[in-house]
């Protein structure tokens, strides 16, 4: 048999990962839908997580809107996998930029300054026209 990764650290992935959720739902964000998979993206965030001190990350969505309107994301707007937590992931991977373990890059939508990813909630933030 052959893993990609080993049962304990996927098992350690989970566990953070539901429990992240439990907490962010606990601190009145959510609530989140109870996923049947993790996203491969929410995969390498952990992974990362686990062996670097710090991470950039590079076309990972960091709002709600972002997921379907940017342009190449499933060759233009289609219905997303129903079984990832897709707004759970977005909060995580800002909450894990707010705390500084990782950078997001915003280069996919230049006129995003950083300092707006830093300082509004997803949920609120509107892209210019």
């Amino acid at each position: 048999r052959t893993r990609l990764l080993s049962p304990q650290f996927i098992r350690w992935q989970m566990n953070a990962y539901f429990g992240l959720k439990k907490d962010l739902e606990t601190l009145g964000l959510g609530p989140y839908p109870c996923p049947t998979s993790v996203s491969s993206g929410m995969h390498a965030v952990f992974m990362s997580a686990a062996l670097c001190k710090s991470a950039s990350l590079y076309g990972y969505s960091y709002y709600d809107d972002m997921l379907t309107t940017r342009s190449g994301h499933n060759n233009g707007p289609q219905p997303l996998f129903p079984g990832h937590s897709w707004s759970l992931d977005i909060d995580l991977i800002r909450l894990l930029h707010y705390a500084g373990k990782l950078s997001v890059c915003t280069a996919d939508v230049p006129s995003i300054p950083l300092m707006t990813l830093r300082t509004k909630p997803g949920r609120d933030y509107k892209r210019k026209r």
